[in-house]
């Protein structure tokens, strides 16, 4: 006797929630192989109880309903999602449904195309009479996001191709690795919280509202399918014209039996730590256009084509100690500390995990077994407890000021504004975007000039203040004082960490206020908020931290500081 179908609907609510945070949030709670095995048994249990599935289900859709934050458009073409194979049997099994169309048409239909799953957000490109005029994203498949803003600030895609048809160009938007550890390593000198892979950053990076930070971002766009209204295309095809009209493409070949596909397959998974960008599978599709015609689509996705998922690369290690990260919002961040392990040529010694909650369910402490990845070939990541060892003490006072901690949600918080730790934290998120050209300025740099009563408030950053260290040069901290007075107001707004205003609406308020004065001024009436073109969200936050007194202070003290004619 299977599951009930109470236990089904609450299964396929699990699931949707694991997809919305991937597709729509940019973030995971379990990792894609722990997703993978659940959509496999949601998958079986639709197989021996058809009764149960209903339209919700994840096997039903493809990815998330378009996020509100950008116009939502209807692709001309609908875009599918892939399924999924993990090993030699799946792929016999993928292979055999087109046994009954070889008796009928004969030996070509043993032509697949093959070609590696780039791991980032997909994309499709529309062209009327050779001229780029609209991108989406892949949203449900019916209906995308309008990112046409931001794709144009790719150096990769060609604005212009030779054709005077409508087409559709269809492909992933990735990260190379070495783009992304370069802004990781930045972000962790300066102990910024760090993207947690390359395709969450992908994701994140399209969507943004303001597409010259799009622009920074270094994506790329690697297409991988080539639609041309009225004409039916073999994909080896459709990859030879991408590559003249001027696009990046992954690798890939034509295959005629499943002996070429799994040597495909395994070479590929011999080299992909060596590519220049992450992968997590490959791609099997019919080359034929008239077997893929005749194949057609289910609900999710095409019946002639699959994606063979790669597992991810891990170690087993224990777990040495759990220590505490403040961050400058007051958030306790448990740290595990680990035996050192190598996996894909880098050495891994701590590993984050998550928030109090995360811990409290797990309970995992020193002498717990766990298996680490690199989530996205790149960040540390727990994937597996073996066992749990002796569960972590939950500490009572902040371990840097000695002041009763408070839970808010599934979070541990130090509310002392005046905390050490949280300062540190605090100054060296405000001054990484605006000194990292200054030679000698980092995390040692704040840590020391907190530590020493150098620093003691935001306000000295805007200051002439005095060296009380020999470890900080006088010449230096001058330095830093007159790069901090010439920021501009929206630069200023961002710097005070205020929860959901980032560059674009930091710059709406900005406009709105013009000056320091008059953001002073906005803030403390209600009627001048009310015509502020921002989210209500937002506004909440702005009042809600500018309530307390310590912010009204600072920036009035900012006011008498001659920063009014910041702009």
């Amino acid at each position: 006797m299977g599951p009930t179908k109470e236990k089904y609907l609450a299964f396929v609510q699990q699931l949707n929630q694991y997809s919305h945070d991937y597709f729509v949030n940019a973030s995971s709670a379990i990792s894609d192989q722990e997703y993978d095995q659940l959509y496999r048994k949601l998958e079986e249990i639709e197989r021996e109880h058809p009764e149960y599935i209903v339209e919700e289900s994840p096997t039903q859709r493809v990815g998330e309903a378009p996020s509100e934050a950008f116009q939502k458009v209807k692709h001309p073409v609908r875009m599918y999602s892939l399924s999924k194979i993990f090993d030699a049997n799946d792929l016999r099994r993928f292979l055999k449904r087109f046994s009954t169309l070889r008796q009928d048409y004969g030996a070509d239909i043993d032509n697949y195309w093959v070609d590696y799953k780039m791991d980032g957000l997909s994309c499709d490109l529309i062209y009327n009479e050779g001229k780029l005029t609209r991108a989406l994203t892949r949203g449900d498949g019916i209906t995308g996001e309008d990112v046409t803003q931001n794709i144009f600030m790719f150096t990769n895609i060609p604005l212009r191709i030779a054709t005077k048809q409508t087409v559709f160009v269809r492909g992933e938007v990735i990260v190379h690795r070495a783009d992304f550890l370069q802004v990781n390593r930045a972000r962790e000198a300066l102990h910024l919280p760090l993207f947690s892979n390359t395709r969450n950053y992908a994701s994140g990076s399209l969507r943004q509202i303001d597409p010259n930070i799009t622009k920074q971002r270094k994506l790329r766009f690697y297409a991988w399918e080539l639609i041309v209204l009225g004409k039916s295309l073999y994909i080896d095809q459709q990859h030879k014209y991408l590559s003249q009209m001027g696009f990046s493409l992954p690798k890939g070949q034509l295959c005629t039996s499943a002996e070429e596909i799994m040597s495909f397959i395994n070479e590929t998974a011999r080299i992909r730590n060596t590519l220049s960008y992450d992968i997590d599978g490959v791609v099997i599709k019919q080359n034929d256009p008239a077997f893929r015609k005749a194949l057609g689509f289910n609900n999710h996705d095409p019946l002639w084509a699959t994606a063979w998922k790669f597992a991810a690369d891990g170690a087993e290690t224990t777990i040495k100690s759990v220590t505490w990260q403040i961050g400058r919002t007051g958030k306790l961040t448990p740290v595990a500390n680990i035996a050192p392990v190598a996996i894909n040529g880098v050495t891994i010694s701590r590993v984050t995990l998550n928030n109090l909650a995360y811990l409290q369910k797990t309970k995992l402490g020193a002498g717990a077994k766990v298996r680490v990845i690199r989530s996205g070939d790149v960040i540390p990541k727990l994937a597996d407890i073996i066992s749990s060892g002796t569960p972590t003490e939950i500490p009572q006072v902040c371990p840097s000021c000695g002041k009763p901690l408070t839970v808010k949600g599934s979070d541990l918080k130090c509310d002392n504004p005046d905390c050490q730790e949280r300062l540190i934290s605090s100054l060296t998120h405000i001054l990484a975007p605006y000194t990292t050209d200054i030679k000698g300025i980092g995390p040692k740099f704040v840590r020391t000039a907190v530590t020493s009563g150098t620093l003691t408030k935001i306000q000295d950053l805007f200051l002439p203040t005095e060296s009380k260290s020999p470890n900080i040069k006088q010449d230096l901290l001058d330095t830093l004082v007159t790069r901090m007075r010439s920021v501009n107001l929206r630069d200023l707004i961002m710097m005070l960490g205020i929860e959901g205003i980032g560059l674009a609406v930091s710059g709406k308020i900005a406009y709105a206020a013009n000056s320091l004065t008059g953001l002073i001024e906005l803030l403390e009436d209600d009627e001048k908020m009310r015509y502020l073109n921002i989210s209500e969200a937002i506004k909440t936050n702005l009042k809600r931290w500018y309530s307390e007194p310590r912010h009204q202070t600072l920036l009035k003290d900012l006011q008498t500081y001659a920063l009014d004619n910041v702009n």
